[in-house]
């Protein structure tokens, strides 16, 4: 595996995945199952660690954008950016 480039972290829980896209973690959930959220497994069966990199994320509400405008169910970059409170640059 390579190392993360700048601003690609690595989030190692289902809660540090949902505190960064300001959610609670039965929404993060059912956003990997329902919508393509881009979470990893750790191997070792069932109740294994998930872990996501927040490049992936970051791409996949871009491409939630595309593909679903702002009024689709996938959460929007823009939608996200302004609950966390960040400013566009």
């Amino acid at each position: 595996m390579h190392p993360p480039q700048d601003g690609n972290r690595r989030l190692d829980s289902w809660k540090a995945i949902a505190e960064y896209l300001g959610r609670d973690t039965g929404t993060v959930r059912r956003w990997e199952k329902t919508q393509g959220l881009p979470v990893r497994r750790v191997p070792g069966g069932p109740g294994r660690s998930v872990f996501a990199f927040t490049g992936q994320i970051d791409g996949w509400l871009r491409d939630a954008d595309l593909r679903n405008g702002s009024g689709g169910q996938a959460p929007t970059a823009d939608r996200l950016t302004r609950r966390r409170g960040w400013r566009s640059t």
